[in-house]
């Protein structure tokens, strides 16, 4: 095979060649985002519970409420079609399965919704 520099395999490989030859797509697996930065699933429930909170106002006609309904149910969809990629997911996904400290009637409930807002950066007071 031939020693060609610009198909990476001679000794003239350089720091700008080698980037060069990193597809756009898998750059991301090399260089992942930072640890705290929000995932897809912490943006899409931040994105249900401001849809969940006005879905909850009283002063809605009921094509608004359908409308926000559809919403919360495609959400959620998206949601859980996401596999959980840190603890933070996790925790986003247990506060829609509760509805967000709706359901909890237990103290084991109540103690996971605030857990799981804890780890979600959320406050832990239910009924928030």
């Amino acid at each position: 095979m031939p020693k060609d520099p610009a198909c990476g395999n001679g000794p003239a490989m350089s720091r700008r060649s080698f980037a060069a030859l990193i597809p756009v797509a898998g750059a991301t697996a090399l260089f992942p985002a930072p640890v705290n930065a929000a995932s897809e699933i912490e943006l899409l429930y931040l994105k249900w519970a401001k849809t969940r909170q006005r879905f909850n106002e009283r002063d809605l006609d009921d094509e608004e409420t359908d409308t926000l309904f559809r919403s919360l149910v495609e959400l959620e969809d998206r949601i859980s079609a996401l596999p959980c990629l840190q603890v933070k997911d996790l925790a986003c996904k247990v506060l829609i399965a509760d509805l967000d400290g709706a359901m909890a009637d237990t103290q084991f409930q109540i103690d996971l919704v605030c857990e799981a807002r804890r780890l979600s950066s959320r406050s832990s007071n239910i009924g928030e």
